[in-house]
């Protein structure tokens, strides 16, 4: 845990590694709880990661499960990952404003117009995402759900918003730690109101401790 500064992100940015970040403030996301997606968006339609390949459900229809029984590996547990929310429901941003310290470090130079904003909420909101990268996501999934050891999209940096419940991450830095062996050298468990920092160089896993909802950004560090 480090203080977010300047001099704290020119410094990450020339030596990156793993770090994870407490927010000051104790936010809230109403919008974002499990108990929120479950009933204020369940019908909006979702593609599952399974064992078995992508299927189709609604958000709602997917929660639900949760308190079913678990796959008998990992892999069996159906996971909704790399969710594009925002398509789905801007309105989303708002809780979500304003952004931390880090996130509009890179973003106010990248698409200089974020910082704005409108007395109307949903112009506001309209502004925010035309000014946000398209590599945001969301990730919903039960106790258990789990992603295979990878490196993120375009050697993409990324940035892991923990919402609620609690996830673990396992690294291996490459290219000396590739392949992975068998235990990772370096992890992590993050919860609620933690920020998680992954630079590209670092391969991961991750399994959720318990059901969970993560925003994420990426980004290319120029």
């Amino acid at each position: 845990e480090k203080d977010v500064d300047e001099g704290f992100l020119k410094d990450l940015a020339e030596n990156p590694e793993p770090v994870i970040i407490e927010l000051s403030d104790q936010r809230s996301y109403p919008s974002l709880t499990l108990k929120s997606l479950k009933s204020k968006c369940k019908d909006t339609p979702v593609k599952i990661h399974t064992n078995a390949g992508l299927i189709e459900s609604t958000l709602g229809k997917y929660i639900q499960t949760f308190s079913k029984k678990k796959g008998k590996s990992l892999n069996d547990v159906p996971y909704l990952q790399d969710w594009k929310f925002l398509a789905h429901h801007p309105h989303f941003l708002l809780d979500l404003l304003p952004l931390p310290i880090m996130l509009p470090d890179w973003l106010s130079q990248a698409f200089p117009g974020w910082r704005q904003t409108l007395a109307d909420p949903q112009d506001q909101t309209r502004r925010a995402l035309q000014d946000l990268p398209s590599f945001c996501y969301m990730f919903v999934g039960p106790q258990g759900s789990f992603t295979e050891t990878h490196t993120d999209d375009h050697t993409t940096h990324g940035w892991l918003w923990q919402i609620e419940g609690r996830k673990k991450f396992e690294f291996w830095k490459l290219p000396e730690m590739f392949p992975c062996s068998r235990h990772a050298p370096m992890e992590c468990i993050i919860g609620p109101n933690e920020i998680l920092y992954v630079p590209w160089k670092y391969a991961h896993q991750v399994t959720a401790l318990e059901a969970s909802v993560s925003v994420q950004w990426r980004y290319i560090c120029a």
